[in-house]
Order: C-alpha cells, then sequence, then structure tokens
C-alpha cells in the first residue's frame, strides 16, 4: 500500500522506502522491493554495511625466552672466529679426526682472551697462521693426536714424577709432551695428567686446550703468544716449541724446520697477512748446537 504523505526532506520521518522524485514515502514495503531510497525503520538512508573486516589473528604465545637486546655472543674468542670462520676451517681440514672440533678450539680458545684478540689484526692474523702451521705441521693436518714415536718422555725429578707404565710422548694439537709438561698442564686444569696422560689425547677439550696452554704458558724460555704475531717472532716461537731439535746452527733435525715454515707461510696466505721475514731460527742468535745434541723435545 503506498501512503504519499510528505515528508520533510530526504526520508526526514520516513522509515521504509522513500521516493525523492514525488516527496512520498512508501510503507510495509520491504526493501527489496523498495526502487527508491530505503530509509528502513529507524529513519534516515543508513550508510552501506561496511565489508567484514577480516578476523584478526590470535596473538602468539607468549616467548618462553627473555627478551634480549643483544645477541648471544660467540662462543669462543672472538679473534679467532673473525680470523678463521668454521666454512675457512672446514676447507683447511677436511680431513681433520672428528675429535679437533671447531667449536671446542672456539671454546678452548676462549680460555685465553688474548689469544688472536690483540687488536692489531695483522698480528693477530699471524698469530692463527702460526697456530695452525704448528699444529698441522705437529699433527699431520690434525690427522694425528698421538706421537707415532711413542717414547716414555719420563725425566723424573722430586717435582715431576712419572706414573709406573705411563708414558709422556706428543699429544694433542700441539703435541705435548714430557711428564713436566703433563704435570703442569694438569695442575693448571685440576687434573692428575701423570696418572692419566692418554686424556690429553682422548678428551676433545684436552686436545686443544693443551696446545692452547702450552702457546700462552711461560715454561721458562718465553711465551709464544707475547712473541709469535711480531716482526720476527715465528722463529722465536719455533725455538720455544721445539729448539733444541731445529734451532740454532747444526741442529739435529734441520729440515723439520723447513717443514715448520712453509706451513706457516701457507697460512699466512691463507689468512691473508704477510708472515714477514727472518722465519729461520737456525742461526747464531738461537746458539750453537752441537752435532750430537739431545733430541728432546721441549714442549
Amino acid at each position: 500500500m503506498e501512503n504519499h504523505e510528505s515528508t520533510g526532506g530526504q526520508c526526514g520521518s520516513c522509515t521504509n522506502c522513500y521516493n525523492a522524485t514525488t516527496n512520498s514515502c512508501f510503507v510495509g514495503w520491504t526493501q527489496d522491493q523498495c526502487n527508491s531510497t530505503w530509509c528502513g525503520t529507524g529513519g534516515g538512508n543508513p550508510p552501506p554495511s561496511p565489508p567484514p573486516s577480516p578476523s584478526p589473528s590470535p596473538p602468539p604465545p607468549p616467548s618462553s625466552k627473555s627478551p634480549s637486546s643483544n645477541p648471544p655472543p660467540p662462543s669462543g674468542g672472538s679473534g679467532l672466529a673473525k680470523i678463521l670462520p668454521k666454512s675457512l676451517y672446514q676447507q683447511t681440514f677436511p680431513n681433520a679426526l672428528p675429535i679437533y672440533a671447531y667449536e671446542n678450539l672456539l671454546s678452548n680458545a676462549a680460555k685465553y682472551p688474548t689469544f688472536a684478540n690483540s687488536g692489531d689484526f695483522d698480528v693477530d692474523r699471524r698469530e692463527v697462521a702460526a697456530f695452525l702451521g704448528h699444529a698441522a705441521h705437529e699433527t699431520g693436518n690434525l690427522q694425528f693426536v698421538e706421537e707415532i714415536n711413542n717414547g716414555d718422555y719420563c725425566e723424573v725429578s722430586d717435582l715431576y714424577p712419572c706414573a709406573a707404565g705411563q708414558r709422556y710422548y706428543g699429544r694433542g694439537a700441539i703435541q705435548l709432551s714430557w711428564n713436566y709438561n703433563y704435570k703442569d698442564f694438569g695442575d693448571s686444569i685440576g687434573q692428575n695428567l701423570v696418572s692419566n696422560p692418554s686424556l690429553v689425547a682422548s678428551d676433545g677439550n684436552l686436545v686443544w686446550l693443551s696446545a692452547m696452554w702450552f702457546w700462552n704458558t711461560d715454561r721458562g724460555n718465553g711465551i709464544i703468544h707475547d712473541v709469535v704475531g711480531q716482526p720476527g717472532g715465528f722463529p722465536k716461537a719455533t725455538d720455544i716449541i721445539n729448539g733444541d731439535l731445529e734451532c740454532g746452527l747444526h741442529p739435529p733435525k734441520p729440515d723439520s724446520e723447513d717443514v715448520r715454515i712453509a706451513s706457516f707461510v701457507k697460512y699466512c696466505q691463507l689468512v691473508g697477512v704477510s708472515p714477514g721475514g727472518n722465519l729461520s731460527c737456525q742461526t747464531v742468535a738461537y746458539g750453537l748446537k752441537p752435532s750430537n745434541a739431545s733430541t728432546s723435545k721441549r714442549e
């Protein structure tokens, strides 16, 4: 039924179908029947309904970890990790024994915070190159963890005993040798290595920690870490490690130093630093070694 009741403007009091041409309100119509302006039942022309908003995603569950503004620090000495990333280590030593794990190298280097962390990038790179060079030379590119010549290496004294049935030949990345070195290294970490020297070759931490300890400890003839990265420091390091065998005039094993130097130069190239000059310790500065000099390792 049409109602031609006048309205006071568009919709006005019309609560149904409003025809603006005739200014009339048609009541009793449904919205589908209205071909004019639908004013609904509450008056006015309601705006079209907005499209439904997508349902918001539920918030993620609260994290079980405490928020942190800084990423976790790398596991190991930052200098060493920067100079020798894991990919380069694996590329350099593809056949390394599993016991020489990269992560253990980093974590044990971190126990000596100044290792490869002097702040002088060239010095730090030379130190890393020297460490790798000596380790590669001593272990056949990390393919051996024990010295092939398994002598007893026992020099008994009141301070440095030897345990019955034990031998103190080279073990680990720098081939720690002699009962006195096993004694002092063991004391530094709270373990009895005089009675259990084989731990240095069977523990994934000790293979590296023994090398880091020897590298950073004064054994009466200097500290490798203090000299090796400096100009002219490599021959001093060789003298500390194996001087009686390789250094001075006429040492018993002159060719061994050649291999050691070549290894150092190789790893300097690997980490992008000049090895410098004066790499040999077979000079008068390192003493005159008689032809029958002792073949005892200092390490």
